[in-house]
């Protein structure tokens, strides 16, 4: 019987294995860095792009990543939203898109961080929609409706 328990246990193990591959493998990065290399083409990097990052708040003010990480050296962060607190949620993103050893594209070194609130009333309520130069960028929105009839 305890045989049974153990085998089962360890193929559980096994079978749940892959549910716990990074972020990397889970968009294919890695297969795709593997076929690049494969190929001799080196795989880009990010340089020279620059990203707009656009965070709901946490709480009270807090959508910057935290930028004493060390993932963050050597970039520049500005807070074009001014004022924001660090967020964990925001800190998670920015190492997976631009951290130095972290990321997909570790040499990028530009990036706006934008409170999600701040950004949509800088022109959607006027009927203008803000304009973003940035071809990179990463929207993270959280809308809490009272009423279900909200536009």
């Amino acid at each position: 019987m305890l045989k049974k328990v153990y085998l089962i246990g360890v193929s559980l193990i096994l079978v749940t294995w892959p549910c716990f591959a990074g972020y990397k493998d889970d968009i294919r990065y890695t297969e795709l860095s593997n076929e690049l290399s494969l190929r001799a083409i080196i795989m880009p990097t990010g340089s020279g792009v620059s990203v707009t990052q656009i965070e709901a708040q946490e709480d009270t003010n807090e959508y910057m990543p935290n930028i004493a990480d060390t993932q963050f050296n050597g970039k520049i962060i500005t807070d074009a939203s001014v004022g924001g607190l660090t967020s964990g949620h925001a800190t998670t993103v920015a190492k997976n898109l631009y951290g130095n050893t972290t990321s997909m594209a570790p040499s990028i070194t530009n990036i706006d961080i934008y409170n999600a609130s701040d950004w949509i009333n800088s022109g959607w309520y006027s009927g203008t929609p803000p304009t973003e130069n940035n071809s990179l960028q990463n929207h993270s929105w959280v809308i809490w409706y009272q009423n279900r009839n909200a536009p």
